[in-house]
């Protein structure tokens, strides 16, 4: 069964742009991940600081390796001190 992921990122509040391009930077890479079915990064309408990470992933396998994945470990370290607060969720895809 396909695994979801919502990550809920937070910013500090002087380091929106540099939390945003980190990010940013992180999704193509992601993309080519194998077993990446989506990556995709939105921010949040009302609140300029929290960015939404919302991925699926063919299975648990797959998602371990992109966390293993340098791509990943260099953005975590990278935002690491800039983020006010990280929510991480996980779903089963039925559709």
């Amino acid at each position: 069964m396909a695994l979801g992921i919502i990550a809920t990122i937070e910013a500090q509040p002087d380091q929106i742009e540099f939390v945003e391009q980190t990010l940013k930077d992180v999704v193509p890479p992601s993309r080519q991940d194998e077993g990446c079915e989506y990556y995709t990064l939105t921010r949040d309408r009302e609140n300029e600081r929290v960015f939404v990470m919302v991925e699926q992933w063919r299975d648990r396998e797959a998602l371990d390796a992109h966390l293993a994945s340098e791509h990943y470990k260099q953005m975590a370290m990278t935002l690491e001190n800039r983020i006010a607060q990280m929510a991480v969720r996980e779903y089963d895809v039925l559709t």
